[in-house]
């Protein structure tokens, strides 16, 4: 959203001839024709003496500044020349806020301060804009976030995202940040040194969070499935990423984070060891409406008495966790898992089945799933289905049954490695119709990998 904003901001400037660009250039003084823009938008520049001196560019609405390389210092109150700024974007600045006077520009209604270098106790500076609409520390080196940010009362979104040192976010503050409408806390983690306080507090803020009435989109990683609080407000999005566990050291597979401003449902859930997901009520109302949907359900090793292995195990993913059958799901991930039997196994049920009537691409990996299906399917059950990638199945003994070939009208790539009991692709059992089955066809097949298989 504040890249759309910020874009349209520039581009508008441009074909009125208000905006000035300079990408790659020197800078020394800014000349003073300048005073004529309304936009100024500066990429990669090398700054002579640091910043130039303080003019008064009385017309300038939208100021952009992006530095990558080192950081350039703003000069003592490089702020008091324009007044009159809608929208300040920089990136890669070092930025003593008091000195710059950036409290006096009270119509700001964008400010962007990416991965910049700046002092926490500073911030509290930011608290007077009052007409804050969109706000963004995204990369920056802030350590905790001041008292005074709870008076942004008319602030829409919010990112902090990517602020790898950032321990602190007070009680309270998200809360009151009522027009509150995105928040990006993506690939941020808070942290306490003490175990306990890190768990309540975390319980704290997710729970300060569902007082935010207006939000729509959320980007957030939550370490430890136990920081959820009881009553989840995570349904009523319009957006979200959700990570729950830590994701980062799983790379075997071709599953990779959405980019954060991109509009979709995803969930990613890790569960430790003895962990259930059938107490997790709060996290399977997402099932119904999530888009993508990554589960890494790892099992303890250790020996277990039957009681509690057949209270873990999961005999049937469709049934047992999303009655509807993932009505809106796309993608799906299932990873690192001794207990799922199957994708849908149901019992008991005397009609076909609908099942992830959207599902495009399935990836199982390191599971001992012994079958993907083993009852009726009816259409559009698999209808989009265009990938499917299996790894170190060790038990399965065939990618689809015979009568689901049928649904598979678009499939496009097979994908299977390390699974030493698979025996065919198409599985047909003995009560099969021969002829059925020799007219059972791929149209759409392209690519076909087939690598480790049993001897």
């Amino acid at each position: 959203m504040q890249d759309t904003v910020r874009s349209a901001a520039l581009s508008i400037a441009y074909k009125q001839n208000h905006l000035f660009t300079m990408t790659k250039g020197k800078v020394d003084e800014l000349p003073d024709k300048l005073e004529r823009y309304a936009a100024i938008s500066l990429h990669h520049c090398d700054f002579i003496e640091e910043f130039p001196r303080r003019k008064n560019y009385s017309r300038l609405r939208v100021l952009q500044i992006v530095n990558n390389n080192r950081r350039p210092k703003l000069p003592i109150n490089f702020f008091k020349g324009v007044k009159e700024l809608r929208v300040l974007t920089l990136t890669g600045i070092h930025l003593p806020l008091i000195d710059s006077s950036i409290s006096c520009l009270h119509k700001l209604r964008m400010l962007c301060l990416e991965q910049c270098c700046m002092l926490d106790e500073e911030l509290s500076t930011i608290g007077e804009l009052k007409s804050l609409r969109i706000l963004s520390f995204s990369g920056s080196d802030i350590k905790s976030l001041p008292d005074e940010l709870s008076e942004l009362k008319m602030l829409q979104i919010f990112d902090i995202s990517n602020c790898s040192k950032l321990k602190k976010i007070p009680y309270g503050v998200m809360s009151r940040l009522a027009s509150l409408e995105e928040l990006y806390i993506g690939n941020t983690w808070i942290q306490w040194e003490d175990e306990e306080q890190t768990r309540q507090s975390k319980i704290a803020l997710l729970s300060d969070l569902k007082h935010l009435n207006q939000l729509t989109t959320l980007d957030i990683q939550i370490p430890n499935v136990s920081y959820l609080p009881k009553n989840l407000f995570f349904d009523k999005l319009y957006s979200y990423k959700i990570v729950i566990g830590d994701l980062s050291s799983f790379v075997e597979t071709d599953f990779k984070m959405p980019e954060k401003y991109e509009t979709l449902k995803f969930l990613a859930v890790q569960l430790k060891n003895g962990s259930d997901i059938h107490s997790l009520k709060g996290i399977k109302m997402l099932f119904e409406g999530v888009e993508n949907l990554f589960l890494e359900l790892n099992t303890v090793h250790e020996k277990h008495n039957s009681a509690h292995e057949a209270h873990n195990i999961v005999h049937d993913l469709f049934y047992r966790l999303n009655l509807k059958g993932f009505p809106y799901l796309k993608h799906l991930w299932i990873v690192n898992n001794s207990t799922i039997q199957s994708l849908i196994n149901p019992k008991d049920r005397q009609y076909p089945e609908k099942a992830f009537p959207k599902l495009e691409s399935l990836c199982l990996y390191n599971l001992k799933m012994n079958e993907i299906c083993s009852c009726k399917l009816s259409e559009p059950s698999f209808g989009k289905l265009k990938v499917i990638k299996i790894n170190l199945c060790g038990e399965l003994k065939n990618v689809f049954s015979i009568s689901m070939v049928r649904l598979l009208n678009v499939l496009e790539t097979i994908e299977v490695s390390e699974c030493k009991s698979l025996k065919a692709i198409i599985g047909v059992g003995p009560q099969s119709n021969p002829e059925k089955t020799e007219l059972a066809t791929l149209p759409e097949l392209r690519y076909l990998k087939l690598q480790s298989l049993s001897d």
